[in-house]
């Protein structure tokens, strides 16, 4: 395992020397703003907003072509109304924080400063919580698949700051292909997956 880990690293440093050599270097960022997340099977579920952030790192394969992974911290999960056994109504938040790993293929679009890009996004469960407005709080972590595919897809916008750093902008959508929930504690039909929204600002430089 060791041995596979070095060899993984090793390639990985030749590639980006490879890129830094043939397309002027490798480019470093780092983005924060807020992430509008619902679920899908879940009627009458409301998207519930919170933070996203993280790093990437952006290796030219191209004049135009990059490939950028990243580390991000984001917040998704889902909200609803429902009804106690009293009869009165409370709001349920369900929160599911998570460590992302995307790894997107990004286009520059020509004589523009606009990027598109795509890839796979894999995800890692690090908190789960469902509030109850009156009823507190309390962990949903155990009945949560602690792992989670999805697609990412979004579109950037940068501001040059000189000939290195540039201000970014960017909104992203992605949808899950893993269901939330584990299968013990609940049906096919009612487990929902991951969708939504992501607006940050960073800076690259």
């Amino acid at each position: 395992m060791k041995k596979a880990i070095l060899a993984f690293l090793f390639a990985g440093g030749l590639l980006g020397a490879s890129a830094q050599s043939q397309h002027g270097g490798v480019s470093y960022g780092f983005n924060a703003g807020m992430s509008l997340f619902n679920v899908t099977n879940n009627d009458g579920g409301k998207s519930i907003t919170g933070f996203s952030g993280g790093v990437y790192v952006s290796l030219p394969i191209s004049k135009q072509v990059y490939i950028q992974p990243e580390l991000n911290y984001q917040m998704q999960g889902t909200k609803a109304t429902d009804i106690s056994n009293g009869g009165s109504s409370y709001d349920v938040k369900y929160k599911m924080n998570y460590l992302n790993l995307p790894v997107l293929v990004k286009y520059n679009l020509p004589e523009t400063n606009f990027s598109i890009y795509a890839g796979p996004q894999l995800g890692y469960l690090t908190d789960s919580k469902i509030d109850a407005s009156g009823y507190g709080s309390y962990s949903a972590r155990d009945i949560m698949n602690k792992v989670d595919f999805a697609g990412v897809y979004g579109l950037e916008y940068y501001f040059p700051i000189n000939k290195v750093n540039a201000f970014t902008i960017n909104a992203r959508y992605s949808t899950g292909f893993t269901k939330i929930l584990k299968s013990d504690y609940t049906s096919d039909d009612s487990n929902g997956k991951h969708k939504g929204f992501t607006f940050t600002v960073g800076l690259r430089f």
